[in-house]
């Protein structure tokens, strides 16, 4: 999956879960996204599920973990915190 940022609102914090997770505590791989960053990110499986934040770990809500992506997802996350999907 590739997501490109142009959220204006400063860093967004992310990580990424297992497709079966029922439960967000610990991620599988986590990092930060900057303003006219990518991020490229391809779970073994295909599948995955993921969360954004604005500023941190413990910053607002920008994408709910739940979701389940695939590694053929390409997405822009807007400057208003939304994930417009390009491709997939």
């Amino acid at each position: 999956m590739k997501i490109t940022s142009k959220y204006e609102n400063g860093t967004v914090f992310w990580r990424t879960f297992n497709r079966e997770d029922a439960m967000y505590f610990v991620g599988l791989m986590e990092g930060n996204l900057s303003y006219g960053e990518s991020l490229q990110y391809d779970h073994p499986a295909g599948y995955f599920k993921m969360e954004m934040k604005s500023n941190g770990i413990f910053g607002g809500q920008i994408v709910a973990a739940g979701r389940v992506y695939s590694n053929s997802d390409e997405f822009v996350l807007t400057k208003e915190g939304h994930l417009d999907r390009v491709t997939n």
